[in-house]
């Protein structure tokens, strides 16, 4: 197995480490500044909101790839998503992929882009990506494309070229 890393592009990490200081300065402030007119529930929300939103986004943090013999898997927190080599048409470098895309069921920029969306060079795609500068499209015979950002993204287009 080859590994790769997912290194952060400084975009990512200046708007990840924003939305956290100004997630947890929320939830720093709400308990004081509620007052007891206010609905347990409602102050339990204000308390409780900050710590579920960074906890659901964290948990998808994209740690790395592995290229297999027969696999490509993105290594996140919460596991490992795997596609099969067999199942990719081909494969490029293209670090304008995600351009003017629109999230449909994804985070667009908390610890990572990871999701569906759509733009109209691609269509629909799932995305794995960490720094948009290193996209890699992996074109499916079956499916709609997947993009990762291996931090090598030539090493890795041609190692997975390999392959096929």
């Amino acid at each position: 197995m080859m590994r790769f890393s997912a290194p952060w592009s400084t975009f990512l990490k200046v708007v990840s480490g924003g939305i956290t200081v100004l997630l947890l300065g929320a939830f720093w402030f709400a308990g004081p500044l509620s007052t007891v007119e206010e609905s347990v529930a409602f102050q339990t929300f204000l308390i409780a909101f900050p710590f579920l939103l960074l906890g659901s986004s964290a948990i998808f943090i994209i740690r790395g790839y592995e290229i297999g013999p027969d696999k490509i898997e993105i290594i996140r927190i919460i596991g490992r998503v795997s596609y099969p080599i067999e199942n990719i048409e081909r494969i490029e470098f293209d670090p304008e992929a995600t351009s003017f895309s629109m999230r449909m069921m994804a985070n667009g920029g908390l610890y990572s882009y990871s999701g569906f969306f759509r733009n109209e060079k691609l269509g629909s795609y799932r995305a794995y990506v960490s720094n948009k500068a290193n996209t890699v499209v992996l074109y499916r015979k079956k499916g709609s494309p997947i993009v990762v950002s291996p931090g090598e993204p030539e090493k890795f287009v041609e190692q997975v070229k390999s392959q096929l």
